[in-house]
């Protein structure tokens, strides 16, 4: 599906999670069993749609995304936003929280770099000659 223009690949990734079971091959529409089921769930037909995405494909932006998304009414969420948010609200007194606080912040940009950065610093002081000198 990546070779695909990203209006076609929406539209089939919204079918296949927010509609109903595909067509592998074709990516046509078979039957309309989730929202049939969310529904009967939710007890109604109206209820927002949500999608959160992490890595986004090559030629893809965030902004061309939460557009095409919205032609079918799903309101998108990077994970990387939201993780930067639960970084920024405090501690957590709960385990899960507090584990969803410590990713949130080894995934936020400025801790990227910092590893990156430790990375590069690491490797140049295993490539440096050492400068000891051993007695035999």
């Amino acid at each position: 599906m990546g070779k695909m223009p990203v209006e076609k690949r929406v539209k089939s990734y919204y079918e296949d999670k927010f509609v109903g079971a595909t067509k592998e091959e074709t990516g046509r529409l078979l039957n309309q069993c989730v929202r049939e089921r969310a529904e009967n769930k939710l007890g109604s037909r109206d209820y927002e749609k949500w999608l959160v995405l992490g890595a986004l494909h090559a030629t893809d932006t965030e902004d061309q995304l939460r557009h095409e998304f919205q032609e079918y009414g799903v309101k998108i969420l990077f994970i990387k936003d939201i993780l930067k948010e639960i970084a920024l609200k405090g501690t957590s007194r709960q385990p899960t929280g507090r584990f969803l606080q410590l990713m949130a912040s080894q995934l936020t940009d400025e801790a990227k770099a910092n590893l990156l950065r430790l990375g590069k610093d690491a490797r140049k002081a295993h490539l440096r000659p050492s400068t000891e000198h051993h007695v035999k």
